[in-house]
């Protein structure tokens, strides 16, 4: 296996451990006497230190050295679950939020520059390379995310989950170490300014249509996706208190779990058959937003109708179609890359990151001002909106040519 696509696989690998208590992180927290309120300060303290480092982490990566970078996000991660189990002192969860941050940070951006310097300037192969990272975290999210609901199912026990988290980010953190690198950050001989370094790094994006579609898909994207991301759980239980969840609705849980990450590898599965340079993949991830959009309009009927079993069904293929969104956005923008990038790719995908972070925090504030007594399923609506602006973005991108 070469070095871009090991990266890619313990990429993946690290995502999909990420997910293993992701699926009752909240739960466990709420559990141990941690309030709502609570809860939104840590989100807070998340959202503030990303939107601090994200894009400078970034450019960093590029001007020095990409592995370091990523292997020092990995150590991070590694010191939020230990953290975590400290609930519900506070003092430990503001630092486990502002460590996990900084981990993403570092890794965001940096990890595909890396495997972008991998592969030598053969853009065409990196699409391969990001489809391969998201089977592996598909496949690997189904294992994990099932191995924590099953811990709780049977032991009643939420930190061993944790604990078993730290030691499976432990083995990620060691493969990062041990991949060689040939060049896989900035040259270390004086160059410009870091400064004009950023300024490049936002020009990559913002300086031609790629860049622009590119950035504009994955904020819609990002928009459309907090409601899913934040607020699946009671949407799928219909209201019901995620603080104490029965068996059947952990199994509720287990199955909207499996079934989403099981349709997010068959689809990645499915679009590296089609080359990201023809036309056809463009239109097909066209396709799947416009399909999206519909989708999330029939899970709010079938769960305003308490169509459990269909509704399940429905929210795994959303989840398979919505996948193809903002890796196919990524996919069709470093395709079209012509030139002089190296030393600004990470950079330049930090300032989408960022970018994504502050829809994301924009669309939660208009949801917290929401009423009180609107059902959280008709949030629903939000990502349908979203999904039908993707596929039109995408079917106007689809009529440009320009190289970057």
């Amino acid at each position: 296996m070469n070095t871009a696509n090991i990266l890619s696989v313990n990429y993946g690998a690290y995502n999909a451990i990420r997910m293993l208590i992701g699926v009752y992180h909240a739960a466990f927290l709420i559990s141990t006497g941690v309030t709502i309120s609570q809860l939104a300060v840590l989100q807070i303290v998340f959202s503030v230190t990303v939107l601090i480092l994200d894009f400078p982490l970034s450019v960093i990566a590029d001007r020095f050295y990409r592995k370091q970078v990523v292997v020092s996000g990995v150590f991070f991660t590694i010191l939020f679950y230990p953290l975590c189990i400290q609930s519900p002192d506070m003092l430990a969860l503001v630092f486990s939020e502002i460590f996990y941050a900084i981990g993403i940070c570092c890794i965001s951006g940096a990890i595909e520059g890396w495997v972008l310097s991998a592969l030598d300037g053969r853009n065409e192969k990196f699409t391969l390379c990001a489809h391969l990272c998201e089977r592996v975290s598909s496949f690997g999210s189904v294992i994990t995310g099932a191995v924590g609901i099953l811990v709780v199912y049977f032991y009643d026990s939420y930190k061993s989950g944790y604990i078993v988290s730290f030691f499976l980010m432990f083995v990620v953190f060691i493969v990062f170490l041990c991949v060689k690198t040939n060049g896989s950050g900035g040259e270390k001989e004086a160059r410009d300014s870091i400064i004009k370094q950023a300024k490049e790094s936002i020009g990559l994006i913002t300086g031609s249509y790629n860049g622009t579609y590119f950035l504009s898909i994955t904020c819609m994207f990002t928009l459309g996706i907090q409601v899913i991301y934040h607020f699946w759980q009671p949407i799928m239980l219909s209201g019901e208190s995620i603080g104490s969840l029965s068996k059947r609705e952990l199994i509720t849980l287990l199955m909207c779990h499996i079934g989403a990450f099981s349709m997010q590898y068959i689809a990645n599965y499915l679009m590296p058959k089609i080359d990201v340079r023809c036309k056809l993949y463009i239109l097909v991830c066209t396709l799947c937003s416009f399909l999206s959009s519909i989708a999330c309009i029939l899970l709010f009927m079938l769960i305003t109708d308490n169509n459990v079993v269909l509704g399940v069904a429905i929210f795994s293929i959303i989840h398979g179609m919505i996948s193809t969104i903002p890796v196919g956005a990524q996919n069709i923008f470093i395709s079209r890359l012509n030139g002089n990038y190296k030393n600004i790719i990470s950079g330049a995908l930090g300032l989408v990151s960022l970018s994504c972070r502050v829809a994301s925090i924009s669309v939660l504030g208009v949801i917290s001002v929401l009423p009180g007594n609107m059902p959280v399923t008709t949030y629903i609506f939000i990502s349908a909106i979203a999904c039908v602006l993707c596929g039109c973005l995408f079917l106007m991108w689809s009529f440009k040519k320009e190289m970057v």
